[in-house]
């Protein structure tokens, strides 16, 4: 199992604006990188794909008001996943503590391989979403 984590970062709105937003996967896709293509979603699952890797799908497995909310993999996808977004509450109101850690079921090949990329993906997702909520 590989666990890759993205960075802590602050996002300028309460926890239970930042889980309304993420809970929502219908919202995801303006968070995307330009390299994601053929996104479909509904409020519980997307699916989408990765240019040069693969298709990805995942779907709604737990939600903790304001604290989680968690993905898993559907079919789509080619190897088992479950994707958290963490929201922590600060001191300021305004103001929430976000990261998201995937743990996923690569083989040690694929785990060195990807691990650098999916870290970035999730980065990224994150600091668009900060830049999206500053705009």
């Amino acid at each position: 199992m590989a666990t890759i984590k993205s960075d802590t970062t602050d996002i300028p709105q309460s926890p239970k604006q930042v889980f309304d937003f993420v809970a929502d996967l219908n919202n995801l896709e303006s968070l995307m990188p330009k390299e994601v293509e053929e996104w479909k979603s509904d409020v519980d699952s997307c699916e989408f794909t990765l240019k040069g890797m693969a298709r990805l799908g995942m779907t709604i497995k737990e939600r903790n008001e304001t604290s989680l909310v968690q993905l898993e993999n559907t079919d789509v996808s080619p190897f088992p996943f479950t994707l958290n977004c963490n929201i922590e509450s600060t001191d300021d109101d305004n103001t929430s503590k976000v990261n998201m850690v995937l743990d996923a079921e690569l083989n040690p090949m694929l785990s060195m391989l990807a691990t650098k990329p999916l870290t970035n993906f999730l980065n990224i997702l994150i600091e668009n979403y900060k830049k999206q909520c500053t705009a």
